[in-house]
């Protein structure tokens, strides 16, 4: 355990916790042996850093946000104005399936091409007189059957697709953020003194970086520099966490919350219904990470997925050739119309059919960086905010007085407590000595009134 975390864990021979570490003033750090250790922890990380969602990019339909890398993704869409205008207006847009993938066009192609291998061997193999005696009617009733088959499997790929991917937004990686928040209401409310503040704030830094930890593991991403240069990781942290698997850290940051939470309210003499329901919390956290882990770590059995595919492209290519079929037969008729309405009836089979499965695939793994994939940004900005808010709101609340009424609290004159923190750092030392006149006077008071009852019993 001492390798995961970034400090010494506090044990039964008296070794000091990692909140006791936290709440030492810079006088006892000075005479400690772990100087590094204590200045790395006493940093100035706020999580109003978080904030920012970066570069934002809006126009009548959508809106985008744009990460460091240039990659595009969309936090949110307006549904009315797309139903409204309709969604050949947004046809290429960015991020329809018409954009996501140059394999799209190119199956696309290949399907045209094979229905006019079937019309041009139609042509050169039989005359007019015969094409337009041929019957059609087997190659008809052999698509009818594969057509009955195929939407019902592909409506139902879609389906669980869909399904899998809201389970991952909400049960999986919803959890993660409602722990964050709801851990950090906990503690700022009960532990709501200032000298709590490196409490709360760490707790706020490791819970972005598991959100960060987290999006890498899906990745496959190790790097932790990056991180290290915004102030969310030190180097002991950092050393600590690379000697561990991807999916081990972000679960590595919610044991770090929870000791601190606990070592806290310990230290605070909270009830224990409020260790508990942080631990809780902290437990829900690390459930949503393992439910992330196993929904991308277990996909849909391959050969249900194959057959799928397989039929789709069955279908799609005896349609191609039945209708290649149909334009030649059609032409030697003179129903010129026949043979236009067979080839938009194989472009859009096609365009239909690839567009279910450019979506079905692009949402199957949504912590990546493309345009549908989940807007890493905006999440981390959001619940940042949400954090920071909480955080902030402890100040002007109103505190209870002894009579029950309310009351708002003195307002903390920081450039005063600034002032006067080198003196107190003087006096710190003969504080208790100080304190020890009155305490005996007290004693040798109370111990005269007992001697002058003694003689009345």
């Amino acid at each position: 355990r001492s390798a995961l975390c970034p400090w010494r864990i506090g044990s039964a021979m008296g070794t000091p916790s990692a909140i006791e570490q936290l709440q030492q003033p810079a006088s006892a750090n000075a005479e400690s042996d772990d100087e590094s250790t204590m200045d790395s922890l006493n940093d100035t990380w706020d999580v109003a850093q978080s904030m920012d969602i970066g570069q934002e990019r809006q126009n009548k339909f959508v809106e985008q946000v744009i990460d460091p890398k240039g990659q595009v993704q969309i936090v949110r869409y307006d549904l009315a104005k797309m139903v409204k205008w309709s969604a050949c207006r947004t046809l290429f847009y960015h991020g329809t399936a018409f954009t996501m993938d140059s394999v799209f066009y190119i199956n696309i192609m290949l399907q045209m091409v094979l229905q006019l291998v079937a019309f041009g061997a139609m042509m050169l193999a039989l005359d007019d007189s015969s094409r337009e005696a041929f019957d059609l009617q087997p190659m008809r009733a052999l698509l009818k059957q594969v057509n009955e088959f195929v939407p019902f499997m592909v409506g139902y790929f879609v389906a669980v697709s869909l399904q899998r991917w809201w389970d991952l937004r909400v049960k999986a990686l919803g959890r993660v953020f409602d722990s964050f928040v709801n851990v950090s209401m906990l503690v700022a409310c009960e532990l709501s003194d200032e000298k709590w503040s490196t409490v709360h704030m760490h707790i706020s830094k490791y819970g972005v970086a598991s959100i960060e930890l987290l999006w890498q593991a899906a990745r496959n991403d190790a790097q932790l520099q990056d991180m290290q240069e915004r102030g969310l990781l030190t180097d002991t942290e950092i050393n600590g966490l690379a000697e561990q698997y991807l999916w081990q850290r972000p679960m590595s940051m919610w044991a770090w919350i929870m000791r601190i939470c606990l070592n806290a309210l310990d230290h605070n003499r909270s009830t224990a219904s409020l260790s508990n329901h942080v631990m809780k919390e902290c437990i829900k956290a690390r459930e949503g990470l393992a439910l992330i882990n196993t929904y991308l770590d277990t996909q849909l059995p391959f050969a249900y997925v194959h057959v799928i595919c397989f039929m789709v492209n069955l279908q799609n290519v005896t349609y191609a050739i039945v209708s290649g079929m149909a334009c030649a037969t059609s032409l030697a008729k003179k129903d010129y119309a026949s043979a236009f309405y067979q080839v938009i009836g194989c472009f859009l089979i096609g365009v239909v059919y690839q567009a279910i499965f450019g979506i079905a695939y692009a949402i199957a793994d949504p912590f990546g960086e493309a345009v549908l994939d989940f807007p890493l940004a905006a999440y981390r900005a959001y619940h940042a905010a949400l954090v920071d808010a909480i955080l902030k709101a402890q100040q002007p609340c109103p505190v209870v007085i002894q009579d029950g009424r309310l009351t708002r609290p003195r307002v903390r004159d920081d450039r005063k407590h600034a002032s006067q923190a080198p003196q107190a750092g003087q006096s710190e030392k003969p504080a208790p000595q100080a304190m020890r006149a009155p305490e005996a006077m007290q004693a040798a008071q109370a111990m005269q009134a007992a001697r002058a009852q003694q003689p009345a019993s």
